[in-house]
């Protein structure tokens, strides 16, 4: 008997997945955990394993397509084996389609006929006497301008010489669109051969797509992932009310703590320890003494606070951002965070993460230091209310006791949402998180 593979449901919030790439094609022989196609969730990726032996009867989809989960993929079953009666209810949406497939194709069969009605025949051969294509070859003309006046439509001597005289017959709307250009490459497409101004513009159009063409370029189509980027971007800016707050802080004690780690013997993973671990296990320290800032914004009325600090952190991948979450990090050692925050990363740059990582955090970090950015306005993750941007560090001068001294500045940028916050308790964080991270030894104590 055939089996149906249907779309797998990754995550909780996934509705429809792409299918990147087939591994068996129709008529193939499939085992038990042979990989059937790749697919491309909003977030990841992942191969999907047959549960099925048999050949591959019919696919769905094709490489490229996005199906929606828990959906019909493809069959697999025995050679020569019927699965109509496994089809019957898409073959329906299939007839149908096929059916306002072909009628479209016939409307525009009979627009054309429309058209060049004059100047065709049903066959398609136009309707030109010969002595009208003799003269029309000699001028130099494009008979299909011409408007025919001998029997049913004919062109005749008579309608070359118009034509010579008095040039294709626009609409008015078509002269105030040409204006001084050319309409020696204009293809008409109105009634009798008339130019419309949707051909002038036609025109203009492949005009100006021939001069794009001397240079060379390329249509790249947009990853599921960097999609669904982009649209949480917007939804983020448009249903949010985002303030972003900069400041900078005496970055000495976290430096000097990384030299000394550097430094060590230690075979543990202590030496691979960097300043943006330290930043994170800083805010995994600070932001759940603000619990409007380790919260979700779960409605225009309600909000969720949260006892333990999930901390999200931006990583760059090949395929676009991904966010990994560090669940419980109030509650984990520096060393610890900083295992596994490599580790999440590791797995989101090959494309392996669980999904599950990739969601629940309540409060987000995201570092372009080592981009030499110094500050900038990161976009908040609904429905975390907070993310803390990490910029690089530039020296600035202080004084202290009447002296003026040069010391690191790193810069921290704060954007929050100002329905669950307001200025000066997010100020009070930022003021907080560069005291814990100005005197790290203290905070590391605690």
């Amino acid at each position: 008997m055939a089996n149906v593979v249907m779309m797998p449901q990754i995550g909780l919030n996934e509705t429809s997945n792409l299918i990147s790439t087939w591994n068996k094609e129709i008529g193939e022989t499939v085992k038990i955990g042979d990989i059937l196609f790749s697919i491309e969730t909003d977030k990841s990726s992942m191969e999907v394993e047959s549960e099925f032996e048999g050949i591959l009867l019919k696919k769905f989809y094709e490489e490229g397509d996005a199906c929606d989960v828990l959906t019909p993929v493809c069959v697999i079953g025995q050679a020569g084996e019927e699965v109509s009666d496994l089809l019957s209810d898409e073959e329906p949406v299939e007839k149908s389609l096929q059916e306002e497939l072909q009628q479209d194709e016939t409307n525009q069969d009979m627009e054309k006929s429309e058209v060049h009605q004059v100047s065709k025949n049903v066959d398609g051969v136009t309707r030109v006497s010969p002595r009208a294509k003799n003269l029309g070859q000699q001028k130099g003309l494009d008979l299909d301008y011409a408007v025919g006046t001998g029997p049913e439509g004919r062109i005749i001597e008579r309608d070359v010489y118009s034509l010579l005289k008095n040039g294709p017959i626009m609409t008015k709307a078509a002269k105030l669109e040409l204006g001084d250009k050319d309409q020696s490459s204009i293809r008409a497409t109105g009634l009798g051969g008339r130019i419309l101004s949707s051909d002038i513009i036609k025109s203009s159009n492949q005009q100006q797509d021939a001069l794009l063409e001397k240079d060379k370029y390329e249509i790249v189509k947009l990853t599921s992932i960097r999609k669904l980027i982009g649209k949480n971007m917007m939804q983020s800016l448009q249903n949010t009310a985002q303030l972003t707050l900069n400041a900078s802080f005496d970055a000495t004690n976290i430096l000097d703590y990384r030299k000394i780690i550097k430094g060590s013997n230690d075979e543990s993973n202590l030496h691979n320890i960097t300043l943006s671990d330290m930043v994170m296990y800083a805010v995994s320290r600070t932001v759940n003494n603000f619990e409007y800032l380790n919260a979700h914004m779960i409605s225009e009325e309600e909000i969720k606070v949260f006892t333990n600090v999930h901390l999200g952190f931006a990583c760059d991948t090949d395929k676009g951002l991904m966010v990994p979450t560090l669940f419980n990090a109030n509650k984990m050692t520096l060393n610890e965070i900083s295992a596994e925050s490599k580790e999440l990363a590791a797995s989101c740059k090959k494309g392996n993460i669980d999904p599950i990582k990739l969601q629940g955090a309540t409060f987000t970090v995201s570092n372009l230091g080592s981009f030499g950015i110094e500050n900038f306005t990161p976009v908040l993750n609904p429905p975390q209310t907070g993310i803390l941007g990490i910029g690089t560090i530039e020296y600035k001068l202080k004084k202290v006791e009447g002296v003026f001294i040069e010391y690191p500045a790193m810069f921290i940028s704060l954007t929050f949402d100002h329905r669950a916050i307001d200025g000066a308790p997010a100020a009070k964080f930022l003021q907080l998180l560069k005291n814990n991270l100005e005197n790290f030894y203290l905070l590391l104590a605690k």
